[in-house]
């Protein structure tokens, strides 16, 4: 199937996308929840068993060390989802500070197969499919069914339902998902659909360099309502000043060359920033994500990117 087509599938339908690079742990134990909550960016202290939230472990500079996405799937047991390059530093952060607390990390990456199903006909196949409902399921929760986590994590896009299965089950889900309406869709469908939603993810807009006010990530995984938390004075004493010296912004760029990541970013040949992600959407056209200068993140400003002219613009596209 052409990436066209599985982009106008996810318009129109649903499209079954593989998550690769993913990975996941289990903590389990009383004090996970309240024990997380301290250690992390956002507030896990509110939610109760069906709820989630994106957050960030932070250096004591306010920096990177994992973003994550967990799930409370009871009182004692929350589901934490990771990039593989971070699951091992995020685990031993966590491990590092558990003293007294009542708390177990379990890798569960090999446990539990991940894929995502998005478009505004996903709830409807993944009711019938997998007879579960989860038509009317809000945004952030989630559903345990037998051995399965049917979960609505936002994604940026319609219709967007993670299932987390056995590996021994999944090629069978997978399966039925696809003869019940879902197309098969590849992971370069999946970033074009991510870059279009403005969306971070580690490797490209997130590194162990990132603070994550310059991601956009205040209000998404990062608040200023809780509790301290390591990291927290940085983030505070940045937010307090305004704004970081950079933040990740889009470009929109004219043909059909797609500059690699690492490309600068000049405006009347000054360099402004760099690429961090860059697609060629069936609906826009060539654009990027970019983390650009304090004094460039307007929209609409003349830029080059490898060679390319092309406009800033707000994000998401």
């Amino acid at each position: 199937m052409s990436t066209q087509t599985e982009y106008e599938a996810a318009a129109s339908s649903a499209v079954l996308f593989p998550v690769i690079n993913g990975a996941r742990f289990r903590m389990l134990g009383p004090d996970s929840q309240e024990y997380l909550h301290r250690m992390v960016s956002n507030d896990f202290l509110s939610l109760t068993s069906g709820q989630s939230a994106w957050a960030c472990v932070l250096a004591i500079d306010g920096r990177l060390i994992a973003d994550l996405y967990a799930w409370i799937l009871d009182e004692e047991t929350i589901l934490v989802e990771t990039s593989a390059d971070t699951l091992a530093p995020l685990m031993s952060t966590l491990e590092k500070y558990i003293i007294m607390e009542r708390i177990e990390l379990e890798d569960a990456t090999g446990a539990l197969d991940l894929v995502t199903v998005l478009g505004p006909g996903a709830p409807e196949i993944v009711t019938k499919v997998l007879d579960i409902e989860a038509n009317d399921m809000p945004e952030g929760h989630c559903l345990p069914k037998d051995d399965m986590i049917i979960a609505a994590r936002p994604r940026g896009w319609v219709g967007s339902l993670d299932i987390y299965a056995p590996p021994q089950r999944m090629p069978a889900i997978r399966q039925a998902l696809i003869a019940g309406g879902c197309h098969d869709g590849s992971p370069e469908t999946l970033d074009i659909l991510r870059v279009e939603s403005g969306i971070p993810t580690w490797g490209a807009e997130l590194t162990n360099r990132t603070i994550p006010l310059e991601a956009n990530l205040v209000g998404k995984a990062v608040s200023f309502a809780k509790g301290c938390y390591p990291g927290q004075e940085i983030i505070a004493r940045i937010h307090s000043r305004g704004q970081p010296a950079k933040q990740l912004r889009g470009i929109r760029l004219e043909g059909n060359v797609v500059p690699a990541p690492g490309n600068a970013v000049l405006h009347d040949g000054t360099d402004i920033g760099i690429i961090t992600s860059a697609v060629n959407s069936p609906r826009f056209g060539v654009i990027a994500l970019a983390y650009l200068d304090k004094n460039h993140l307007d929209p609409d400003q003349p830029v080059t990117a490898g060679g390319v002219s092309g406009v800033t613009s707000l994000l998401p596209f």
